[in-house]
């Protein structure tokens, strides 16, 4: 199979729909099998499209190759606009891209360029492990739509598996690439756009040396997806690297333990999503195996062991989550949330300043005895200041997941040295008491500022409670709970009218996460107080008296909604399978029987 001369070269579309006619359909299935290894190929291709498709037009095309005839075609697209590519490699197989001395410009994985439909292609060379080298000189995209025309929505669905046997180039230090992985164009308010793109390079060989690493991007009115996973075998360097940057994009950026490759960035910015450096440190400014002279914390969570603030560089913290074990100079949390002890409960010790500011959060897990062990704990080798904007202190966050006893006592920040504690959180003055509830009590902790070995940030349990029934009162259709619960009752109508629970409008029964919002004896004491209500608007409320053999917790305990109220509708919603309780029965303008809400 000869394709074009050098002088010439030709365009080979494997699966093409050029349809157009918004009034019509059109699609193409096409397939180019060159598994045969005695095959004489001489292709000089301008361009290579396997699956293409067009605004009206579907295409789906499958490249079978096992060939030592490289492709040099400029461009490579699996899956264009509207389409789905395919690519089959057998094991022990090869498929070339390029070569070092000319490399291909563009590789282009699931390019969603038509105005609408969705372009889909996921090359897995983990299933049969096959050669498999690509030299690419300007651009790797993998799940990228370009914009959608007015009214459409388009869509990029991409991924690139390495495996064992998979080399890829990107740009060269004099010639930088761009990577880009999940990213989507549209900026068509009339329209909508949504990319998805995952690079997984644990294995093989990844080279980049890139001006943009984008991980997750929006430029416009769309949505963003993007992943990449670094092996061992990765060398990279980017002038910027960008996760989650966008309106609507997120973006995961995640390194191997152990990570033996070389990471380094210029600037990162972390804007949504994840950049986890597992159990590696994170030099920021330094020399090491990861590397950033400038890291932008505004969102998301950066996760891993260590970092290491060096005097060349900058971290800026001004939102998101950071969640190190051990962090090497000074931190100045200007916002966002120190989880202190890692994911799990535990120890994060900053060698250096701690200076919290007023838009800046600590949370402190209380999950039992024992600091590190049994409860979160700051250890700070240098200066505590919670006041470190100036202005008002901090945010204390205590997540409470044990029963203390009266009179605990837990170190929460321990300060080196004989320094005081400069400032107070926010609210929090010397002997404040900060409350908490689990399991139906509420407890009650005094702070201070001097505990500890005299300069510590100490709580004490001071108090236990139990929980006091939510007062309820009724409004309009419904009966609500004080704080962030509403529950609806029912809709009142003309007669003959159904009451109907919804999804939508006020019609929705949520709560706020972890509120514990019902106490049958508070219930049934308000629902008797409604019965005396005259006002039409307000449905007639009994009591169903207490099942024989209930499944949930005896009546007058407290329930855990776990964030979320289910109301059963008889008249087309959905019942729970088990562990429903029919608490309430309505009667609106008209009678309706026995139609129950259900509380689960």
């Amino acid at each position: 199979l000869t394709l074009g001369s050098a002088a010439a070269p030709a365009m080979l579309n494997i699966g093409w729909s050029q349809n157009a006619n918004g009034n019509g359909s059109g699609s193409a299935t096409g397939m180019l099998d060159a598994l045969e290894r005695a095959a004489a190929l001489d292709l000089h291709l301008s361009e290579l499209n396997v699956g293409r498709g067009s605004s009206a037009g579907t295409g789906t095309g499958t490249l079978k190759w096992n060939q030592s005839e490289v492709i040099t075609a400029p461009d490579v697209y699996f899956g264009r606009g509207n389409a789905t590519g395919l690519l089959e490699v057998p094991a022990g197989g090869e498929f070339l891209l390029g070569t070092a001395a000319a490399p291909i410009s563009n590789l282009r994985i699931a390019y969603s360029d038509a105005g609408r439909g969705t372009a889909t292609a996921n090359l897995d060379f983990s299933q049969t492990n096959p050669t498999f080298t690509a030299f690419i000189a300007d651009d790797l995209s993998i799940g990228r739509e370009t914009g959608s025309a007015s009214f459409t929505s388009t869509a990029a669905d991409g991924s690139l598996t390495l495996a064992s046997n998979s080399s890829l180039t990107l740009g060269s230090a004099a010639a930088p690439a761009m990577l880009n992985i999940g990213w989507s164009q549209n900026a068509n308010g009339n329209g909508s756009g949504s990319a998805t793109g995952m690079l997984d390079a644990t294995k093989g060989s990844l080279t980049a040396e890139l001006s943009e690493l984008n991980v997750g991007q929006t430029t416009g009115r769309g949505t963003a997806d993007g992943t990449l996973i670094m092996g061992n075998g990765v060398a990279l360097h980017s002038d910027a690297t960008n996760i989650g940057v966008g309106t609507g994009a997120s973006g995961t950026l995640t390194l191997v333990d152990n990570f033996t490759g070389t990471f380094s960035t210029a600037t990162a910015n972390l804007a949504n999503g994840l950049f986890d450096f597992g159990n590696n440190t994170l030099d920021i400014g330094g020399a090491g195996s990861i590397v950033a002279d400038t890291f932008s914390l505004t969102g998301g969570l950066l996760s891993g062991n260590r970092i290491d603030l060096n005097a060349a560089g900058n971290l800026t913290f001004t939102g998101g989550r950071l969640d190190v074990m051990t962090f090497n100079g000074t931190l100045n949390e200007g916002g966002g949330t120190l989880a202190a002890g890692d994911t799990a409960v535990g120890t994060t010790t900053v060698n250096g300043d701690y200076l919290l500011s007023a838009a800046g959060t600590l949370e402190i897990d209380l999950a039992g005895a024992g600091a590190g062990v049994g409860y979160d704990q700051l250890v700070v080798n240098g200066a505590v200041d919670l006041n470190g904007s100036g202005a008002t202190g901090g945010m204390l966050d205590l997540l409470l997941a044990f029963a203390p006893q009266l009179n605990d006592t837990f170190v929460i920040i321990q300060n080196d040295g004989t320094d005081a504690i400069l400032g107070d959180f926010l609210g929090l003055a010397e002997g404040s008491t900060v409350e908490q509830s689990f399991a139906g009590n509420v407890y009650s902790f005094s702070i201070t500022y001097a505990g500890g070995d005299g300069n510590d940030v100490e709580l004490a349990v001071t108090n236990i409670a139990a929980s006091a029934p939510l007062p309820f009162a009724v409004q309009a259709n419904r009966i609500g709970v004080a704080g962030d619960a509403a529950i609806m009752v029912a809709e009142t109508g003309s007669a003959g009218d159904e009451p109907s629970l919804g999804d939508s409008g006020d019609e929705t029964a949520v709560t706020g996460p972890d509120s514990d919002i019902v106490r049958f004896d508070g219930l049934f004491a308000s629902l008797a107080d409604s019965n005396a209500r005259t006002d039409a608007s307000v449905p007639e409320v009994t009591a169903v008296p207490e099942p024989s053999a209930p499944s949930l917790p005896e009546f007058g305990s407290q329930i855990d909604t776990d964030g979320s109220l289910g109301l059963g509708d008889p008249y087309g919603g959905f019942f729970p399978d088990s562990d429903a309780m029919h608490l309430l029965a309505v009667a609106g303008a008209q009678p309706i029987g026995s139609a129950d809400l259900v509380l689960t």
